[in-house]
């Protein structure tokens, strides 16, 4: 008889075990699937704080190259405005030069 307990209380104790891996295997699961939730969720917070700077960097960089547009566009006018004045004050000689070429008045 103290074989038939002694072989009782070993299954007692394997099944214990088995019960005791199993919770076991359970706690790893639970644990393993927050801690996906809560890389999941880290993810998301910084991938729209990488989101938000990234916009906030796309926005100066456009808002500099509007600027330099700006910058450049002025200085053609500039440029241009001048070209079209001194054109305006030589226009008269320019038109006369020509009618003379074209008239017979002036030799090229």
């Amino acid at each position: 008889m103290e074989s038939t307990n002694t072989l009782r209380e070993i299954l007692d104790a394997e099944r214990r075990a088995v019960e005791i891996y199993d919770g076991a295997l359970t706690q790893r699961r639970d644990l393993d699937a927050r801690i996906a939730r809560g890389k999941d969720s880290l993810a998301h917070k910084y991938a729209d704080k990488v989101n938000m700077a990234l916009a906030a960097v796309r926005a100066e960089a456009a808002a500099q190259a509007d600027a330099e547009i700006a910058r450049l566009e002025a200085q053609t006018n500039a440029r241009l405005d001048t070209l079209r004045e001194g054109f305006a004050l030589s226009r008269e000689g320019y038109i006369d030069k020509l009618f003379s070429l074209v008239t017979g008045d002036l030799d090229e």
